[in-house]
Order: C-alpha cells, then structure tokens, then sequence
C-alpha cells in the first residue's frame, strides 16, 4: 500500500465512491506509516490490530461512530452507528492465516460472533479459503476437508455468500 501508485487507485476509489470506511488488508507498509496513508485517502481517523500482528488498517470518516468490538491477529469486527449513536450495522475485515489451524479459530471466532450479532452484519475480506471447487484456480489439488470447514463457519454463522463483481481470480 505504500506504492504511490496504488495509493493513487485507492484516492480514485474513495472519490467516485465515498465510502464511510475503508480497510486494506496485509498494507505492506509499517504501522507508523498507517496515519500518514489515510490522511493521504482523506481520512482523519483509524485504527490497526497492530498488536496483534498489524495485517488489517480501517480508515473511517468523521461522519459515523465506530466502536470496536473484537480484535485478532485475523479479524477486526465493528459496530458503525450514526453520529447520534443510532446503530447502522456489524462490519468485520478478515485477513486470515494460511495455517489451516489458524484458521480453525478464525472460523470460532465469527462464529462465536455470529451468536451476539442481532442486526445487519457484513463479514468481508481475505479467508484463505474457498466455499467451492470452481473459486480455485491452478495446478495445487483442491482441499476438501479445507473447504468443508469454512463452509461450516459460514452455515454456522448464518452468513450468506454475497458473490463478487469483476474479475474472478485476481
């Protein structure tokens, strides 16, 4: 993230579309860079799970609350509420392990999550894992107990799959 020519697509992306909230995940840049690249996004405030390995950076605007309910070295979850405190939505950014033991308490952590979320709740980011056979590309077999575990996370959580736009393999 710290390449000028990304920062360049990310400044596009915030101006066409305005997002109250931004996050990147694995920013390939120090934590005390953080600060600086938001203000550069037009962000004044943020936070990291720096202490817990520094992998996901949210930016937010100073027109909503954010109040941070979980942290790991794994997933940031957030309450986001209108300046009045009126509650808008659950958001957690994932920027999972490659371990599939990681993983594992990833996995029992939304779903643990899952159990106290009572409105809308959008779970996004890198899982380092598939649902289905067909969102894997290369020549690497197809892990299905992998597979079978996430998809279990995701039933369990009552998560649904909100598919993609764009390319499909990055």
């Amino acid at each position: 993230m710290a390449n000028s020519a990304t920062i360049r697509t990310a400044c596009r992306f915030i101006k066409d579309y305005n997002p109250a909230i931004f996050a990147i995940l694995e920013p390939m840049a120090s934590e005390h860079k953080r600060v600086g690249i938001g203000l550069k996004l037009g962000f004044h405030s943020s936070f990291s799970n720096a202490g817990e390995g520094g992998k996901i950076w949210v930016y937010f605007s100073n027109s909503i609350l954010v109040f941070v309910i979980n942290m790991s070295n794994q997933i940031i979850s957030i309450d986001v509420c209108q300046a009045d405190q009126t509650p808008i939505s659950r958001l957690s950014m994932v920027y999972a392990k490659c371990s599939r033991y990681s993983r594992r308490l990833l996995w029992d952590n939304i779903i643990a999550l899952a159990a106290g979320t009572n409105g809308p709740w959008v779970v996004d980011g890198d899982f380092n894992a598939v649902l289905d056979r067909s969102e894997r590309l290369g020549s690497r077999n197809h892990d299905l107990a992998n597979s079978s575990e996430f998809r279990n996370a995701v039933d369990s959580a009552g998560l649904l799959d909100a598919g993609f736009a764009g390319n499909k393999f990055t």
